[in-house]
């Protein structure tokens, strides 16, 4: 298969690498399925803190401390709790005008783990989509999950796509890098 009319590369080989990659990434504890933040915070003083910002709903701090409390519930495990606050948060942000983006890769990350993998990666895809350019590690996790579930999906030719984008947003970040 040609990759933008290059060299030639065996279709195989170079999922086989991608996936590998993944794997080793995922290994390596670079995946942030959680923000840093809120395994910290227990989640009676997150809540405490909504309450205190209740009246002033459309505040930055106020969907702050949702999506926190979404990710806490998350990372306890919780995860009905978590996608029960993922759909509050969603209808809020519609509501204040904020970018549902994390609470996107947090519902993928729990239709992952609840092995929901059409739902998972129907939320990645929204957050892929809802990142900017300038988001590299961001964009790289998400098309690091979207190649792992349509390879467990069986759709190769997709996994393999998303590999290929990851592999230019790469390069492409590599040049900024020796430019700079």
């Amino acid at each position: 298969r040609k990759i933008s009319g290059h060299q030639k590369i065996d279709y195989n080989s170079l999922l086989a690498i991608c996936l590998l990659t993944a794997k080793i990434a995922a290994a390596q504890d670079l995946d942030t399925t959680t923000s840093p933040n809120s395994s910290k915070q227990p989640i009676f003083k997150i809540k405490k803190e909504l309450v205190k910002l209740e009246k002033n709903v459309e505040t930055d701090a106020y969907f702050t401390q949702r999506v926190l409390l979404a990710n806490a519930y998350f990372a306890k495990n919780k995860l009905a709790s978590a996608l029960s606050s993922s759909w509050q948060t969603i209808q809020f942000s519609k509501a204040a005008k904020k970018s549902p983006k994390d609470i996107y890769k947090l519902l993928g990350d729990v239709y992952s783990r609840l092995y929901l993998s059409d739902s998972a990666l129907f939320y990645y895809e929204n957050y892929y989509q809802a990142l900017d350019n300038k988001a590299f590690e961001e964009r790289m996790y998400a098309l690091q999950r979207l190649s792992i579930l349509h390879t467990d999906n069986g759709s190769l030719s997709k996994a393999l796509d998303y590999c290929i984008s990851g592999i230019r947003i790469a390069n492409k970040n590599d040049d900024k890098k020796n430019q700079a």
